[in-house]
C-alpha cells in the first residue's frame, strides 16, 4: 500500500490559493473540508439546515451513522461566505461538460 501523509499548513494555503484562482467554490470546499475531514460525498450533501449554531449534524452516506461535529471559527467563516451565494447546500460544485 502506498504511503500517504497529510499536507502541511503551508501546502494547504498554496493549494487553496491555486484553487481560488480557478473557483471560489472549490477553494471553499477545500478549506471547509480541511476543518471537517468528511468524505467528499458527505461534504457535498451538507445543507444549511444541518448547521445549528456551532454544530453540524449530518447522516454519513456510507455508514448511515448520525454525527454531530463542532464547527471551529474557520469552518464558520467559510459557511457564512458560502451562504451569501448558495441557497440550500453549503457547497455546490458546478458540473463541467
Amino acid at each position: 500500500m502506498a504511503k500517504t501523509s497529510a499536507v502541511t499548513p503551508e501546502q494547504a494555503k498554496q493549494i487553496e490559493a491555486v484553487l481560488r484562482q480557478r473557483s471560489e467554490v472549490a477553494a471553499d470546499a477545500w478549506k471547509l473540508n480541511l476543518q471537517l475531514a468528511l468524505r467528499i460525498s458527505d461534504l457535498l450533501s451538507v445543507r444549511y439546515d444541518d448547521v445549528q449554531g456551532r454544530f453540524l449534524r449530518l447522516k454519513e452516506g456510507k455508514t448511515g451513522k448520525q454525527r454531530e461535529l463542532v464547527l471551529n471559527t474557520e469552518a464558520i467563516k467559510v459557511l457564512k461566505r458560502r451562504r451569501k451565494t448558495e441557497s440550500r447546500r453549503c457547497i455546490c460544485l458546478p458540473v463541467q461538460e
